[in-house]
Parts: C-alpha cells; structure tokens; sequence
C-alpha cells in the first residue's frame, strides 16, 4: 500500500494530460487521468483519490458544473480548479461552489510546484 498522495487530473486534452500528470508523478504523486468530467466520475465510482485537479474549460459539462457534482458526492473531497482561465468571476464562481484551491496554469515550472504545495496543503488540511 502506498502513502503517496492519489490525485484525479481531469482535462479534455490527452496531450496536456499526458504532460501534467507526467509532472505530477515526478513530484512524488500517484495520478489517474480523465479526459472529461464524467471519466472522472466514472473513476470515483470505482478508485479512492485523495485530490481532484480539473480544467476549467471542457466540452459538455466543464469544471465548474464538475465541482458541483464532486461537492454533492464527495463533499469533502479536495478539489483544485487547474485552469488557463484566470478570470475574476471563474475564480469567484469556483470558490462559490466549494472549490478548495484555483491555479492558474502556465509553461512555466513555477505553476506546477504551486499546483503541487496547493495539492499537498489540500490533502493534509482535509
């Protein structure tokens, strides 16, 4: 049995999450990847994570719409909004629903060892 962190990464684009989840497993992190948000219910049904890190921006139900069915489900859940999207009324909105955290993604290393403090901060506050 492994005491790493689990984390569901959903995003619609298999390259971005072959590329971030590739991050994240370097960083130490155990990661299961869905290219859409009910891929990652369909996860959850069957896996125990320990984090969910979503896209905002998907086809059909996005992030937001997402988060509100993780909150009803698994209410407890640490759920981080990944996300190009930096507006103020996404994150507003994200924080409304019961986001636990909001990075704003980026090419740079800097985004991604945020994600990853933000993704352990999450875990061990839960």
């Amino acid at each position: 049995m492994s005491n790493r962190i689990r984390i569901l990464y959903v995003d619609d684009s298999p390259l971005t999450t072959r590329a971030h989840s590739k991050i994240l497993v370097e960083y130490g992190f155990e990661v299961v990847t869905a290219n859409s948000p009910q891929d990652g219910l369909d996860h959850l049904d069957g896996e125990t994570v320990d984090c969910i890190v979503s896209d905002l921006e998907m086809p059909g139900t996005d992030g937001l719409e997402f988060l509100s069915t993780i909150r009803t489900n698994y209410p407890e859940l640490p759920f981080i909004l990944f996300t190009g999207r930096e507006s103020e009324q996404a994150i507003v909105e994200a924080f409304d629903r019961g986001a636990t955290d909001f990075v704003p993604k980026s090419v740079c290393r800097i985004s991604e060892e945020l994600l990853c403090r933000r993704i352990e901060q999450a875990v061990s506050t839960a």
